[in-house]
C-alpha cells in the first residue's frame, strides 16, 4: 500500500509540473532579421525564379535558395540554414521611387494546426515607379512551416 501511495504521489507531482504545449509559446510578435546589402547588391533586387504575381515561399535549405533565387550567392553569409529559414516573396507596389526601409515581425503559432504569422512592413518613397518589390524575413526554424504572410506598404 505504501509503495502504491508513493507511486501515485510521484505520478501526480510529475503531471503537475509538466508543461503544456502553450507554455513555451510567447504568442507575441517579435522583430526578425532581414538581408542587408551585400557586395553591391540589395535584397529587394533578388528575383525569385518562376514567381508571378504577389506571392511568397519559405526556403529551408541553401540548395533550395541557390536554385530558386537569382542572386542568392551574394547573401549566403547572412543566413544559417541549419537554424533559420528564409521567407521571400514579392508584392506589387505602385507610385514609388525606392524602398526606404523595411521591418519583419514573426509570431510562432502555439497550435500546430494554425499558421505562423509574418508581417512585413515596406516603407517606400513616393515616385512614379510601378513594379514588384522583393521582401524577405529570416525566421527561426520551427516544426510548423505553414505561414500566414501580410505585407503592408507605407508611402512617404
Amino acid at each position: 500500500m505504501k509503495k502504491y501511495l508513493l507511486f501515485l504521489i510521484a505520478i501526480l507531482s510529475v503531471s503537475l509540473t509538466s508543461c503544456s504545449v502553450d507554455d513555451d509559446c510567447d504568442n507575441g510578435f517579435y522583430r526578425v532579421d532581414q538581408f542587408g546589402p551585400a557586395n553591391g547588391y540589395f535584397p529587394e533586387d533578388l528575383i525569385i525564379n518562376g514567381m508571378t504575381g504577389e506571392s511568397s515561399i519559405l526556403i529551408t535549405s541553401e540548395r533550395q535558395f541557390l536554385q530558386e533565387v537569382r542572386g542568392a550567392r551574394n547573401f549566403l553569409p547572412q543566413i544559417d540554414f541549419s537554424r533559420e529559414n528564409l521567407l521571400i516573396g514579392q508584392v506589387r507596389v505602385r507610385d514609388f521611387r525606392n524602398l526606404a526601409s523595411s521591418v519583419s515581425l514573426f509570431k510562432e503559432s502555439c497550435n500546430y494546426t494554425r499558421d505562423n504569422e509574418v508581417v512585413i512592413t515596406l516603407d517606400v518613397n513616393k515616385g512614379i515607379r510601378n513594379s514588384f518589390l522583393t521582401y524577405n524575413a529570416i525566421l527561426p526554424k520551427t516544426s510548423n512551416t505553414k505561414m500566414f504572410v501580410r505585407v503592408d506598404v507605407i508611402h512617404r
